[in-house]
């Protein structure tokens, strides 16, 4: 009787473990709309023109060879994972992985 006992109580705790796994790992705050709102022209403007110019040897298009998005410009893009304020010296001739 102990031996089914210990068995259903090891279950029990294996699924409890199981059904958190999904919590750690799941999106947090995905549709999560509390700080969205509209952005007026106006704002879109200054945004532009404070962030929106990039010098001919500036940006960061070979990082990863990933699609990248100017989220200072675009406020309303969703990101998962942003890369801001970083240095990045691409008026080097040659970097490696390039």
């Amino acid at each position: 009787m102990k031996s089914t006992w210990a068995t259903t109580l090891g279950l029990v705790a294996l699924l409890l473990a199981l059904s958190h796994r999904g919590l750690a790992c799941g999106s947090h705050g995905d549709n999560n709309n509390k700080y969205s709102r509209e952005w007026t022209r106006e704002e879109l403007a200054e945004l532009e023109a404070k962030w929106g110019f990039e010098w001919s040897f500036n940006g960061i298009g070979s990082f990863a060879h990933l699609d990248y998005v100017k989220c200072l410009t675009n406020p309303a893009e969703k990101y998962d994972i942003a890369i801001v304020g970083v240095p990045f010296d691409t008026a080097v001739s040659y970097r490696p992985g390039n």
